[in-house]
């Protein structure tokens, strides 16, 4: 007798979306020299509710995408057209309809040194957050960790007991954490809720990211 067929349903997913800039390295030099000139005057820029976990690095105020920069400007218009995509597809809507909501948003750049990291968090009061990274830094093949973008698995408790016949799952049903090496000029589009983290970075040249996050309201 022939085994009974085998139906898996995946019955929780976290969509992790990315998008590659087609050219990304004169916008990344413009945003690069911009950012670093602005962490050079100190206080100006920095945001001064800077939690205590993120240390050693500058984080910006959080209206970046209001900045009158050609630069800026352009990244924008790339994530908010990817964050646009990514609802339309996810939600099965006109990418149109998307489009007709009201966008809210905090935008803000982080420079990283050597030694530099944030600690785990979520980004509540928001339905969608996004890393676009300018700079990735050094590689440090002998910390391969350094500098990842680190997601948890947010199903509280599914990994509270493993056993051999648990811990090989392959995804997307395993327990493993997901570090993303991030590359220049690459978008990561992640729900608000996803618990994350940037590991210590241990490279000489800055790390430089943009991070948002963004919500929406029906109308105009």
């Amino acid at each position: 007798m022939s085994p009974a067929p085998l139906q898996v349903t995946p019955l929780f997913a976290v969509p992790l979306v990315e998008f590659q800039h087609p050219d990304p390295q004169p916008l990344n030099a413009e945003l690069g020299a911009l950012f670093v000139a602005r962490a050079g005057q100190g206080e100006r820029y920095r945001n001064r509710l800077m939690t205590a976990g993120k240390q050693g690095l500058f984080e910006s105020e959080f209206d970046l995408f209001k900045w009158p920069e050609a630069c800026v400007q352009r990244l924008k218009a790339f994530c908010f057209d990817g964050l646009y995509r990514t609802v339309a597809e996810l939600s099965r809507m006109p990418e149109a309809q998307v489009r007709s909501f009201t966008l809210f948003d905090d935008t803000w750049f982080h420079l990283t040194p050597y030694g530099g990291y944030t600690t785990a968090h979520v980004h509540p009061m928001a339905s969608w957050s996004g890393v676009y990274c300018v700079d990735p830094g050094d590689e440090t093949p002998q910390h391969p960790d350094s500098g990842v973008l680190r997601c948890f698995d947010p199903r509280v408790g599914a990994s509270m007991y493993l056993d051999p016949g648990n811990t090989k799952l392959s995804q997307p049903f395993g327990f493993h954490l997901i570090n993303l090496r991030l590359r220049a000029g690459q978008l990561v589009i992640f729900p608000s809720y996803l618990q994350h983290e940037v590991a210590t970075y241990l490279g000489q040249r800055p790390r430089i990211t943009v991070a948002f996050n963004c919500w929406f309201r029906a109308g105009r």
